[in-house]
């Protein structure tokens, strides 16, 4: 998943600074996204070694609750896998 500026942005703004990777789960809702085949980064600054399919989302807003302990359903209601 690559990320434009403003979807960045959006998501941070909406989700009181705090980045995605500090949460220890979250759910956001993606929309206006398109696939693409190119190199992506990866553990901060790496890029891939290959091309790969990914998704570039225009849109990214938080969605349910974040740091839920597993299996508590949140308001998506999804469980336990």
């Amino acid at each position: 998943m690559k990320f434009t500026p403003e979807a960045a942005a959006e998501y941070l703004r909406m989700s009181q600074n705090k980045r995605l990777a500090q949460h220890q789960t979250a759910m956001i809702r993606i929309k206006d996204f398109k696939m693409f085949f190119g190199r992506v980064v990866v553990q901060g600054s790496k890029m891939t070694a290959n091309d790969t399919i990914a998704l570039e989302c225009e849109c990214a807003k938080p969605n349910g609750n974040f740091d839920e302990k597993k299996g508590s359903g949140g308001e998506a209601g999804m469980g336990t896998f």
